[in-house]
């Protein structure tokens, strides 16, 4: 099964990099973003790196061989450079050491963001680093007319995975909130952020790159109801104190939509569907 898997990601892979006419920086960008989501929920980081001697070259190994489906289609065909550049990605990645959890981070975050966001307190804490380099480095290169939406993208990708936990039933009906309020608040707020994270940037390449106005109008719009979809999703599959089980299926999907845009209406369908789940499913859950 495993060599099943290999061999079909592996044709998908050539397809898209050699015959499709899929922007061959996008797929790069989406594979990168899953290895980084793989990255940063391993549970077993702080561990190696602790205990294990040659943990960067076991990582380093370990991502390397994860890599090779998807990049080797890349490698001889016309998009090697891609295929290369996901090979030092990963290399990069395994440089930076998992910060240590004894010392309270960021505890400004605490008072700036309702304790009802909590995703955004701990999603921040956990990626601070790679969302300040990321969006430094999409800002210094929002005048680039394809750039940002790829940078910004990247972002969105991480701010989605702050949605990857369930809170406790205490958290949940903390608010005193109605099940339907609660979701509109938690949709309304994180497409607020994310529209906060992505105006800057995107502001600036309207400024350079006039003619692609209504592309970055339509991506905001994207954004904003690819986060919203999340949220619902989490608490569609909500369990207490729990991995949101369908959250990284859900990013896959959700993320998707970038490829094919005219799809954007279906996700817009998408979005009230899962709502409506979300709702019926928290009513066993909630004090009202």
């Amino acid at each position: 099964m495993f060599f099943v898997l290999v061999l079909l990601t592996g044709s998908l892979f050539e397809f898209l990099f050699n015959y499709s006419t899929a922007d061959t920086t996008a797929v790069t960008g989406a594979i990168a973003l899953l290895l980084l989501l793989i990255h940063n929920n391993r549970n077993d980081l702080r561990f190696l790196f602790k205990h294990a001697p040659v943990a960067q070259l076991q990582l380093t190994l370990e991502y390397q061989a994860f890599l090779l489906p998807f990049t080797l289609p890349a490698l001889w065909g016309k998009a090697w450079l891609y295929g290369i550049l996901l090979h030092l990605f990963a290399l990069l990645l395994v440089c930076f050491k998992p910060p240590q959890r004894e010392r309270l981070r960021y505890r400004f975050l605490g008072e700036k963001i309702p304790a009802l966001h909590f995703e955004w307190i701990a999603g921040i804490r956990s990626s601070f680093v790679w969302l300040s380099l990321l969006l430094l480095i999409t800002l210094l290169l929002s005048p680039v007319k394809l750039f940002p939406l790829f940078g910004i993208w990247l972002v969105a990708g991480l701010i989605q995975n702050f949605y990857s936990q369930n809170e406790s039933i205490q958290m949940l009906n903390a608010s005193g909130m109605r099940i339907n309020e609660f979701l509109h608040k938690k949709a309304a707020f994180a497409s607020w952020m994310v529209l906060l994270f992505s105006l800057p940037t995107l502001l600036i390449n309207m400024l350079f790159q006039a003619d692609s106005l209504i592309m970055d109008v339509l991506f905001l719009l994207y954004l904003c109801t690819a986060i919203a979809t999340v949220v619902f999703i989490k608490y569609y599959f909500y369990f207490p104190k729990s991995k949101a089980n369908g959250t990284i299926a859900s990013l896959l999907l959700v993320n998707a939509v970038i490829f094919f845009p005219y799809l954007l209406p279906l996700l817009f369908l998408f979005a009230y569907m899962q709502y409506k789940k979300a709702r019926t499913h928290l009513m066993p859950y909630s004090y009202d």
